[in-house]
Order: C-alpha cells, then sequence, then structure tokens
C-alpha cells in the first residue's frame, strides 16, 4: 500500500523540524517545503537564486522591503531546514512566495493607517502556509499540508452521517498558536495536519535532539522578518508617506 504524501511547511526551526520528524516515523511519505520570502539584506525585488516551485503569484508591491536575519524566512533558516530534511532523508524544495508576500506587507501597514493592530503571522498562515502551499500540494498530489504549530484539528461527532472538523488549542497553553490559525479556510481542516499540538515544548526539543536534528538547540523566532528593527512607524512611514504627514 502506498503511504499519504504529505507536504510539511518547514521553517528551519525546530518545530517545524520536528513536525516532519515525526510524520516521517510514522511511515507517511514526507515532502519538506520553504516558503522562500526574502534574504537578509535583500528587498522584495531582489531575490538572490535559489532552486524554487513556481506558483501563481500577485503583484509586487511599489516599495522595497527588508528581510530581516532573525523570523522565519531568512537564508539561513531555508538552510537549517534544508540540514532537516538532508538528516531525515526527504525531498526538500523552496517555493518562492517573494511578491505574494507583498500583500502580507501592504496589509500589516494598511490596518496600522487605519488605526488597528494587525497579526501578519495570522495573514501569513492562511494565505500562504495553508493557501498557496495548499496548491501546491495538490499539484504533487498530496493529501495533507502538514506545520509545526502548537494547535491541535479534532474530528467532530459526526451530523447527519457527515463528520466536521475543529481547531483546538495545543496542548503546551503556554506556546498555544491556534489563534493565529483561525483564518484558515474550514475546508482545508480535514486536509491540516499539526504533529505537535499535542506535545509540550520540553518534549519537543528532547525529540528534535532523540532524531539527531541540528536544530534541537535552535531559538525560538520572535520577531516580525520585515520589520527586523522592530520601527513599524518607519515602515508605515516609508511604505504609505502620505498616512504619515
Amino acid at each position: 500500500m502506498t503511504a499519504e504524501r504529505i507536504v510539511v511547511g518547514m521553517s528551519g526551526g525546530v518545530d517545524s523540524s520536528v513536525a516532519a520528524a515525526i510524520l516521517v516515523r510514522e511511515g507517511y511519505e514526507v515532502v519538506g517545503c520553504f516558503m522562500r520570502l526574502g534574504s537578509p539584506g535583500e528587498t522584495l525585488d531582489e531575490l538572490t537564486p535559489l532552486p524554487a516551485c513556481e506558483l501563481p503569484t500577485l503583484p509586487q508591491p511599489a516599495k522595497p522591503v527588508k528581510i530581516g536575519h532573525q523570523g522565519c524566512c531568512s537564508i539561513n533558516d531555508a538552510a537549517d531546514a534544508r540540514l532537516v530534511a538532508a538528516e531525515l532523508g526527504i525531498p526538500f524544495y523552496v517555493c518562492n512566495f517573494k511578491k505574494d508576500f507583498g500583500r502580507i506587507i501592504d496589509y500589516f501597514v494598511d490596518e496600522y493607517v487605519a488605526g488597528r493592530t494587525p497579526n501578519p503571522c495570522v495573514r501569513c498562515n492562511d494565505w500562504l502556509k495553508f493557501g498557496k502551499l495548499h496548491e501546491y500540494a495538490k499539484q504533487i498530489g498530496a493529501d495533507f499540508v502538514a506545520s509545526g504549530h502548537y494547535a491541535r484539528v479534532e474530528r467532530t461527532t459526526p451530523v447527519d452521517g457527515e463528520a466536521g472538523f475543529r481547531l483546538l488549542r495545543g496542548v503546551d497553553y503556554s506556546k498555544d498558536q491556534s489563534y493565529v490559525l483561525f483564518g484558515v479556510p474550514r475546508p482545508q481542516l480535514p486536509r491540516m495536519l499539526l504533529p505537535i499540538g499535542g506535545l509540550e515544548k520540553s518534549r519537543v526539543r528532547e525529540l528534535a535532539r532523540e532524531f539527531g536534528l541540528p536544530t534541537f538547540d535552535k531559538p525560538d523566532s520572535q520577531e516580525i522578518c520585515f520589520v527586523p528593527d522592530n520601527d513599524y512607524a518607519g515602515l508605515v512611514e516609508r511604505r504609505r508617506p502620505a498616512a504619515a504627514r
């Protein structure tokens, strides 16, 4: 019997690395995929060459935005994800979402201009990780898309003969990320796997050591990758100069 194929969004961090390792251990055909958004010091208009899978993209933003050295999308993270894939013996691809990422930056800026506090990770998840990445999964015949989020997907009690699915908090409440997944379209939930949602963070790091993954002691990402200096006002002023007057 052929194993089910799963695309795992690999950010180069310990969580997604362990998620991929767990799925490999369970016998799935795992395909690692890194979402390329940019590299340290380059802009969204100048992407350093790297193998990429081509997907439909949105128009590029008018103004260049630099990507930080830390976060979940730098070239260093891509290298870490590639090392993990090699350790696990799984194929690894890089999807060029550089142009699509401009939509998230524009959302971030426009929300601030409108007097609201945006969460770009929410939009990144529902537009890219469980949007564009699902499109790529379909193209290669994958059954599921998985990630290293601390959240869970549960099958609900059948109603009129048809079961549904719901999103739940991760077991580790201190690391829960269900709030950044609320925008994922409901029809995607049956094809969404969250292998570490039932684990504590400390156990995830233990598993990373047991699997021999090079990311076992990598610090968690904290900053917004396209605002590496945390100067939100400066970003808004550069992108929407009229709004800053």
